[in-house]
């Protein structure tokens, strides 16, 4: 490792006064001065090493947080300094440029940070330690929360009077669950808020949904909207949520855990509503396409580049004689841009142009999430129809539309594959807001 040299000369002045002894003597007398010679004092230099960098290993040692799921140093950025603070003199400091994989709330809401860490080298003890710490950017992606289900640990309803109110015993015990409506916001972060820090963002939201208290004593239900909460680089989610009887704050890493359709189906209703499909118990195939260059969509599949369909292939499914195809945009309420019905093993690109013909291209006023699905059909479904470029729903939601067939029985959506790219408009493209 390279070293820098910090070095500091001490000079030794050695001071003699001569000392006059009167030993019966005059002012005429002579008097013995002793002297020293000082020609051959030698000034001494002293060196501090200083390494170039913070090793790496001890960044992960002082960074690396159980909760984070991978940790990559980006980038070491040294200086020299002299300053002293709290009685320690530093000599230098290295900042680090750090991407972070970080907590990963009920492992539903990922979330990357980069940061910048300042160390400082501490010439007295001769080893770094960690300055202040900067959040350069933080994104979270939230897309599986919308429609997503959750229910506390066993509570006393007195514990939740703050959202349901004064409708039950203070000292009933029970369950509280949780289920968020299918259009909600995405989180906005600021990071240069003055409430902000590096462990932990607030952010803003647009959120609703329900609570059901399912108690000794029968069930109780409220509305619930979210505008806004808290997330730390640990993964700790707080949200703000207010009903008509008032807010509070929820965590849901603590408070609440997430739970799936069926499981909250059968708490609040004894079991499965109908004939309800649910997406996670489906099987899945796989699907490609030769329409994306690496994680975008090619320019051309947008309506304003020549509208040309994407190339979809998957295998043939055994028992399945349509293919229902979708492309939805996940950041403007499924916005549906592909509806496709096919009795082949895949889509040839540019098979298919308007609105009219089942594909209006990706036209995003910013870079957007297109997802397609291929739903496997037994057979043709029950009429019905999808709104083209429109905002419509979940995916969800048409695998039950399609699970009807024409002949009125269930169980016609076998299994499904999907593929998912980015689109984003070229700088010259007129920005329309949806």
């Amino acid at each position: 490792m390279k070293r820098r040299t910090l070095s500091g000369f001490i000079i030794l002045s050695i001071l003699v006064a001569g000392s006059m002894f009167f030993t019966g003597c005059t002012a005429n007398e002579n008097t013995d001065v002793q002297t020293v010679n000082t020609d051959n004092v030698q000034t001494h230099e002293t060196e501090t090493e200083i390494p170039d960098s913070v090793p790496d290993d001890q960044v992960m040692s002082d960074c690396m947080k159980d909760a984070y799921n991978l940790l990559t140093i980006t980038g070491h950025s040294f200086e020299t300094i002299d300053t002293t603070e709290d009685g320690r003199h530093y000599v230098a400091k290295d900042t680090v440029s750090m991407d972070i994989d970080a907590g990963n709330p009920s492992g539903m809401i990922p979330q990357n940070i980069s940061k910048n860490v300042e160390f400082l080298y501490d010439a007295d003890d001769a080893q770094w330690v960690v300055g202040n710490e900067i959040c350069t950017a933080w994104t979270v992606n939230n897309e599986a929360l919308p429609g997503s289900c959750w229910k506390s640990e066993t509570l006393k309803l007195s514990d939740m009077k703050t959202w349901i109110g004064n409708e039950s015993e203070a000292d009933e015990n029970g369950q509280l669950f949780i289920k968020f409506k299918k259009k909600m916001g995405f989180f906005a972060i600021a990071i240069n808020d003055e409430n902000t820090s590096p462990k932990q963002q607030p952010f803003f939201t647009n959120a609703s949904g329900v609570f059901t208290w399912i108690g000794d004593n029968g069930i109780v239900e409220q509305n619930f909207k979210c505008m806004e909460g808290i997330i730390t680089d640990e993964g700790a989610l707080t949200l703000k949520l207010s009903s008509d009887n008032g807010e509070g704050d929820m965590i849901f890493t603590a408070n609440a855990t997430h739970i799936s359709d069926r499981e909250y189906d059968e708490a609040l209703n004894g079991g499965a509503i109908g004939d309800t499909l649910y997406i996670e118990e489906l099987n899945t195939f796989d699907v490609s396409t030769s329409s994306l260059d690496g994680d975008m969509w090619k320019k051309e599949c947008g309506s304003r580049h020549g509208n040309v369909s994407p190339k979809i292939s998957w295998e043939a499914v055994e028992g399945a004689n349509k293919y229902a195809v979708f492309m939805l945009d996940k950041d403007a309420s499924n916005w549906l841009h592909m509806y496709v019905m096919t009795d082949k093993n895949g889509l040839e690109e540019g098979g298919y142009d308007g609105k009219e013909a089942g594909y209006v291209g990706p036209y995003p006023p910013e870079k957007h999430e297109y997802d397609v699905y291929v739903i496997a059909l037994k057979g043709e479904p029950e009429a019905i129809a999808f709104n083209m470029d429109a905002t419509g729903t979940d995916i969800g939601d048409k695998l039950n539309n399609l699970n009807k067939s024409q002949n009125g029985d269930t169980g016609n959506v076998i299994s499904y594959g999907m593929i998912k790219g980015f689109y984003e408009p070229s700088p010259d493209e007129e920005n329309i807001l949806r």
